[in-house]
């Protein structure tokens, strides 16, 4: 019952071409819509990429930053274990007028009225296990002996 059959001829054959245009023209807009589509994908994937690299290069700095802050802590724990431990090897020996720690190197400067005390400190630090001689020095003044020293720290 779908088909009218006292519709004329000419007037069938006209409304099925104007559907069949119809659905030729919505095939080639679906087509073209495709093809857009298609050549914003290929075009924006550079830029994905692009930023993809982008992305990967903050997080490589990311990583690179708590890797430099992880190495500065422990430095810095270094210097805190150096310190402890100055203080207890050497911290009776109080005639240091400058003390510079830095990682397990500590730089010493003192003012010494005789060579028996400098030699007895000298051979106290021989003597411990914790502490090793790196530079020594001294220099007469005023009937006081400078002592500069340079020395690294065990911390195992």
């Amino acid at each position: 019952m779908n088909e009218y059959n006292f519709l004329p001829l000419w007037y069938r054959k006209r409304v099925k071409e104007k559907s069949y245009l119809r659905f030729k023209i919505n095939l080639v807009i679906l087509l073209l819509c495709i093809t857009i589509i298609g050549i914003d994908i290929i075009i924006n994937s550079k830029n994905i990429i692009s930023i993809n690299k982008e992305v990967e290069q903050s997080i490589q700095n990311v990583k690179v930053e708590r890797n430099r802050l992880y190495v500065m802590r422990k430095k810095k724990i270094s210097t805190i274990n150096t310190l402890k431990n100055f203080i207890v090897y050497l911290g009776d020996k109080k005639n240091f007028f400058y003390v510079k720690i830095k990682d397990k190197k500590i730089q010493l400067d003192g003012s010494y009225s005789d060579k028996q005390k400098i030699s007895e400190f000298i051979e106290y630090i021989e003597k411990s296990k914790k502490i090793k001689i790196l530079d020594l020095e001294s220099v007469t003044e005023n009937n006081n002996i400078r002592l500069k020293i340079s020395l690294e720290v065990n911390n195992d």
